[in-house]
Parts: C-alpha cells; structure tokens; sequence
C-alpha cells in the first residue's frame, strides 16, 4: 500500500481561533513528614496529610488523605493508617 500526503499551505486568510482552557488552578498541600516514591504524580487539589507515605508509581488525586496513612495505587488510595491504635486515640 502506497499513500501520499500533500499538505496545502496558504490560501485560507481567516485567523486561527484561539482556545478557550478553563482548567482553574488549585493547591497541592503536602504535609510534614511525608514520603513520596519515585515516580509519583501528584495531581492539583490534594491535601496530604502529615507523616504519609506515597508508595512508588502512584498517581494522587485531588482529595484528601489523613495524616500517617500508606497511599498507593492508580488512583492513590489509603492502603492502610501507619500510625498505632494508642496514637489514634490521644
């Protein structure tokens, strides 16, 4: 199979119409303490909280995760709290 391509330059006087992006921004808030693997994306309006750690590869969205809390996964999820049952409690 044989194809050609021609690209036609010229001719059309008309102005290019510019794009309208309407993607507002907002914070990535990362706590103290916390961990991030290689790899990791983190993506605008996630709060992580203090003392997390973000397994390699993940991708975090917006949302937000409880300090001392194991995230992984594509979308990031809570695998499971870090932190002790004594330590919740106080």
């Amino acid at each position: 199979m044989c194809a050609e391509f021609r690209p036609r330059f010229g001719g059309n006087t008309e102005p290019v119409r510019r794009l309208k992006w309407d993607f507002p921004a907002q914070d990535v808030i990362i706590g103290n303490d916390v961990w991030i693997g290689a790899n990791v994306s983190i993506l605008k309006g996630a709060q992580i909280g203090d003392g997390c750690v973000i397994a390699t590869g993940s991708v975090v969205t917006a949302g937000i995760y409880p300090a001392g809390s194991l995230l992984g996964g594509i979308p990031a999820k809570v695998i499971r709290s870090l932190l002790e049952k004594a330590e919740v409690l106080t």
